[in-house]
C-alpha cells in the first residue's frame, strides 16, 4: 500500500503547476 499522503501531495503539486478548473 502506498502512502496516501505522498499520492495526494503529488496530485497537489501537479494541480499547482497546471491549475485545471473543471
Amino acid at each position: 500500500m502506498e502512502d496516501v499522503s505522498a499520492i495526494q501531495q503529488k496530485r497537489v503539486q501537479a494541480e499547482r503547476e497546471k491549475p485545471n478548473k473543471k
